[in-house]
């Protein structure tokens, strides 16, 4: 019986592809796992400031309006990847003041429960 293959696991990457696929989308390997070394990568992440993280897509000038750090739209160096550390600080505050309010509130009916 020939089961019709609906997607497979790259052997280079381990990056899953439709069927469709006769390379890997994400390293340019075959399904036998050969390497393509004319394989061009697409760009994974939109570029992004080195220094604050600012989405540098579809702007007026080769400067970052947040912080003002200058970059090169060109350039394959332009950061793809925000700072962990400044990814969502407001999440992060949101999450803290969520935990201690649920703290309290379970403090507080353990409290009314033994009669404090």
């Amino acid at each position: 019986m020939d089961a019709k293959l609906t997607s497979w696991r790259c052997r280079q990457c381990r990056e899953t592809n439709d069927s469709s696929f006769e390379i890997c989308w994400n390293c340019g390997a075959t399904l036998d796992g050969t390497p393509d070394p004319d394989f061009v990568p697409a760009v994974e992440f939109d570029p992004v400031c080195r220094q604050c993280g600012y989405l540098l897509i579809g702007l007026p000038e080769e400067r970052c309006p947040e912080c003002g750090t200058r970059f090169d739209p060109q350039a394959r160096d332009t950061p793809i990847e925000v700072p962990t550390q400044r990814r969502h600080p407001i999440a992060r505050l949101v999450a803290v003041m969520f935990v201690s309010t649920f703290v309290l509130s379970l403090l507080w009916m353990l409290a009314e429960f033994a009669g404090v």
